[in-house]
């Protein structure tokens, strides 16, 4: 509350009063307006942020960073802060390693955080630091899973998942802010929302399990893969977010 400009509470009952209708992205945004007392609910309708994929962006060669093509590839791309789950990713990692699995991850983000991360794992061949990047959808294209195991406060729709979705790839996430809505879709949820271990790591157990399962079985793999398409689709598509808009912007001038 300390960064809330001091004349917001003074502006807005009266925002309030005079506007026909606010778009919010996620619930938490509706604290907001339960603070101010709105009454009439009918103001409020949530609409996300549209995106437009980047199809026609060549994916990086992954064999050019030394992982082999049967390699199964999870990606973070990420703040480089711990809040934003870098050591469980690469714990999660390691772990598939000591089990077996023929894996790589990707880590996309750059901090001095990210550089201690680097220096300590240095002997880890399989643990991929590429530093901040500013396509992002070429590094996705290459993933086989998207991760964001976040306990970040101030989470709320993080645009990565939106760009994990729209490229077909299952998430695993953490129960925070708008995530567990983004993934689903009318066919299931696109990936998995892990609890937490503790109040500042993701459930390594509950991502070991879902994920081992999804390496283990094709066919599986492929049905998170289409209900990642559709939850994009759903919600996200360029198309389906300016079509909302045209539809509220008619019922206010009355059409």
């Amino acid at each position: 509350s300390q960064h809330i400009d001091p004349d917001f509470d003074r502006l807005m009952p009266k925002i309030i009063k005079r506007v026909n209708k606010f778009l919010y992205l996620t619930e938490k945004n509706l604290q907001t307006f339960d603070k101010y007392a709105l009454s009439n609910k009918n103001k409020l309708t949530k609409l996300y942020i549209g995106y437009e994929p980047k199809y026609s962006i060549e994916p990086i060669n992954k064999e050019e960073l030394g992982i082999s093509k049967e390699s199964f590839i999870f990606g973070l791309i990420a703040r480089a802060i711990p809040e934003k789950g870098w050591q469980r990713s690469i714990d999660l990692i390691i772990e598939l390693r000591k089990k077996g699995y023929q894996c790589d991850l990707i880590l996309c983000g750059e901090s001095e955080y990210s550089k201690a991360l680097q220096l300590k794992y240095k002997n880890y061949k399989y643990i991929h630091f590429i530093g901040y990047v500013k396509e992002t959808a070429e590094w996705i294209k290459i993933f086989d899973v998207g991760l964001l195991p976040s306990f970040f406060p101030s989470e709320a729709l993080p645009n990565i998942v939106i760009e994990y979705l729209a490229y077909g790839k299952p998430v695993v996430a953490t129960n925070i802010g708008e995530i567990p809505q983004m993934i689903k879709s009318s066919n299931g949820n696109a990936g998995k929302i892990v609890g937490y271990d503790n109040v500042e790591e993701a459930s390594l157990n509950d991502m070991l399990v879902f994920v081992a399962n999804l390496m283990d079985n094709k066919k599986q793999y492929k049905t998170y893969q289409q209900r990642a398409i559709s939850a994009f689709e759903e919600k996200f598509s360029m198309a389906v977010c300016v079509d909302k808009y045209i539809k509220i912007t008619k019922e206010l001038k009355g059409e």
